[in-house]
């Protein structure tokens, strides 16, 4: 059998190479406990080299580490793998971080939560994993370390972080979607300048039964958005099951992509030059490939090609040098692309390249011209949500659904060209005419100080209710606050729903429901973050009330501390020109951009928003209201009626200390303060015609028009009482 492979060599489609996809090499985490062990790595010549420079000049452009939470013996622990990025950093590979969120093995036959983590409930876990991995991150950049990639979790397929997070038990999938959230917000809130890529890694690529069982049930289950992660990594591992042919991993990596919109990466493979007895039988569409160097190759390359041709963009071999465990957990004797000595074969020399060399010369140095290497498929090439590193933001980039599933937009966010401002101040063109979910498009110079997000109305537009015209690319929060004093130390952001329920065409997955889940949830997380981070949040001029009861009622947490609420009751019908677009076309001096000033009116009542926001308050805003009709109230003293209002048993009492914020709108007759303005001890009372308040500790926006029914009363005054 062995000597019927070993001859076996006219294999098809080998003259593809791994050069098309833009993440291409190897997991090395291994590499510094074979050193200390006395092991060194030569190339094809027998010349002593450090083994990134070895696979480096093979044509590979990025390696893997995994990460284990504490180690015993302190091997794969954070030190360990800062130590081993910075030597891939000299020799100019990407990093790819694998996080076990164990201190052991993790895999699909067991996810054990560290030691230290044990007797935490999923509450506290939650937390942990967050902080966990910030702290990762950080720690790298704060070595001026940056990462491509980075994987929450290891081959996760049942789950992670057992028991709680292990799916086949009661409230599993829930507390994996959860856990999976909190560990992309790690990377998320992190201070690297350029975010990786966040990667979800299941094994069993070749599956797509598989794939999909697994997606849809935990993205189902809430917390963990589409939009939360960018990379489908899998693992393909031909000798474990007969299955897995090279046809069924291009058909799940294709329907995966058509499906979810993500990239789509083999993340571990291998292939072996020895295996007399493997446990199962190989996959037929593979099974002549020699067990050899020159079988690794082939393999690699016929891999690259059903990849590249499924729509994928990665692929690596999981530990080719791992001298003292050659059989890498499989059956067959030898997996490694080096030999027992560390000299590296000919299928570590040529698996990367762009093409086959015609002429060895030893350590792949020589006749390796810029074609040999990586069509530079830059990450930010392909980024937005799916294919973009994350923005620093609340929450991700713009987020879209279809009927089949969930997909991100694909295309390509470049800096917008505007007027002359900081060096490292970024602005970004959608990632779609109209995205959905939260999309970063103003990124301040040094730190932010407060989030402005704008909030479409009705119907999926996120910019046109912004925009001049309701034309988008006049889109005025873009291309007028970056260049407003004050204002532009705010990181600006869109948020998009689709709040079609009846209407007819595709019903969209990002309805009120998973809005309010998504928002509630990322509020929540953010203030037990940083309960200092200052946010300011506008709402839809739209369905005001509905809004924020459907995100009240649709609340899974109910522990929303120090959040504070406040919005209008406008009745505005679907379509009104009554919008956030009116700002535009009242205010603009003109028809042509750029814009050269603000209306003083508007960038005064946001300055104030900022002076309320100094104070950890979270601010939702009506579109409609927003030029001259919202007023802020904080601690504002009513004539004559202050202190008899705030000594009511049944509401709590006006909170003195905190600084007034009063505006020109303020400055109106005392019978206009009456109507339109609220003491902090004012509760909401039923619909009267007039404006109503909502308010906690102090703190809150008044709407001016509208009313709240009775019923809708009561359900908030239970909720901000409880």
């Amino acid at each position: 059998m062995l000597l019927l492979r070993s001859l076996f060599l006219a294999i098809p489609f080998v003259g593809f190479s791994t050069a098309a996809l833009t993440y291409k090499g190897a997991d090395w985490s291994s590499v510094p406990v074979e050193e200390k062990a006395g092991k060194s790595y030569k190339n094809t010549a027998g010349t002593t080299q450090p083994f990134e420079t070895i696979l480096k000049a093979s044509g590979a452009n990025t390696v893997r580490q995994r990460i284990w939470v504490n180690p015993s013996d302190g091997n794969y622990n954070l030190d360990y793998n800062i130590k081993l990025a910075k030597r891939a950093k000299a020799a100019g590979l990407k990093i790819y971080l694998d996080l076990h969120y164990a201190d052991s093995w993790a895999d699909p036959g067991k996810q054990p939560t560290p030691s230290a983590w044990a007797s935490q409930g999923i509450n506290d876990l939650a937390n942990t994993v967050y902080q966990y991995t910030l702290n990762i991150a950080n720690t790298f950049a704060s070595n001026g370390i940056d990462v491509a990639l980075m994987s929450i979790g290891n081959e996760i397929t049942a789950g992670l972080l057992w028991p709680l997070g292990k799916i086949a038990n009661s409230g599993g999938a829930y507390n994996t979607a959860r856990l999976l959230h909190s560990a992309a917000w790690g990377i998320k809130d992190s201070n690297w300048g350029t975010k990786p890529l966040i990667m979800i890694h299941l094994d069993n690529g070749w599956n797509w039964d598989t794939q999909k069982w697994w997606y849809d049930l935990i993205l189902s289950q809430g917390p963990l958005l589409a939009s939360d992660y960018d990379v489908q990594g899998v693992s393909y591992y031909p000798f474990y099951n007969s299955a897995a042919k090279l046809s069924a991993l291009k058909t799940s990596i294709t329907n995966m992509r058509s499906t979810y919109g993500k990239q789509v990466q083999v993340v571990e493979t291998n292939w072996p030059t020895y295996c007399p007895n493997p446990a199962y039988a190989f996959p037929s569409d593979i099974s002549s490939i020699p067990f050899s160097p020159e079988g690794q190759t082939t393999f690699m390359k016929n891999l690259a090609s059903t990849i590249s041709a499924a729509g994928g963009n990665g692929l690596f071999y999981w530990e080719p040098a791992w001298i003292d465990n050659a059989s890498l957990g499989s059956s067959c004797g030898y997996n490694l692309m080096v030999d027992d000595t560390g000299k590296a074969m000919s299928s570590l020399a040529k698996t990367f390249l762009r093409r086959k060399k015609r002429h060895g010369d030893g350590d792949g140095s020589k006749n390796h011209s810029a074609d040999d290497e990586l069509r530079d498929s830059d990450s930010t090439a392909s980024s937005n949500v799916s294919a973009n590193p994350p923005s620093p933001s609340l929450f991700r980039h713009s987020y879209q659904s279809t009927q089949s599933g969930h997909k991100n937009s694909t295309d390509e966010q470049q800096p917008v060209s505007q007027r002359k401002l900081s060096s490292n101040t970024e602005m970004r063109k959608p990632s779609g005419k109209d995205p959905l979910g939260l999309e970063v498009i103003y990124i301040p110079p040094g730190e932010h100080k407060v989030d402005i997000i704008f909030v479409h109305g009705l119907g999926g537009s996120s910019r046109r209710t912004w925009s001049k015209g309701n034309n988008p690319d006049n889109f005025w929060p873009l291309n007028l606050l970056p260049f407003e004093t004050e204002i532009n130390e705010a990181r600006i952001s869109t948020f998009g729903y689709d709040g079609t329920f009846n209407g007819p065409g595709t019903r969209n997955l990002m309805l009120f429901s998973e809005l309010s889940k998504d928002l509630l949830y990322n509020l929540n997380h953010e203030n037990n973050r940083k309960a200092s981070e200052e946010q300011q949040v506008p709402n839809s001029n739209t369905k005001g009330p509905d809004i924020l009861l459907e995100i009240l009622h649709h609340d899974p947490f109910k522990q929303l501390e120090q959040v504070y609420l406040g919005f209008s009751v406008a009745d505005i019908k679907v379509g009104s020109d009554r919008e956030g677009s009116l700002l535009g076309d009242t205010h603009a001096p003109s028809n042509k951009l750029p814009y050269t000033i603000l209306p003083q009116d508007v960038t005064s009542r946001i300055r104030e928003l900022l002076a309320l926001l100094s104070h950890g308050r979270i601010v939702f805003l009506d579109t409609e209201q927003w030029i001259c009709t919202w007023a802020v109230c904080s601690a504002v003293t009513k004539p004559s009626q202050a202190h008899s209002d705030s000594e009511r048993e049944d509401e709590p009492p006006a909170i003195s200390g905190r600084p007034q914020v009063v505006s020109d709108h303020k400055k109106e007759t005392d019978r206009n303060i009456e109507k339109h303005y609220f003491l902090p001890a004012d509760w909401v009372t039923s619909g009267d015609g007039q404006a109503s308040s909502i308010m906690r500790d102090g703190t809150l926006l008044c709407p001016v028009r509208g009313h709240i029914s009775t019923v809708q009363c009561a359900r908030l005054r239970t909720y901000f009482s409880s």
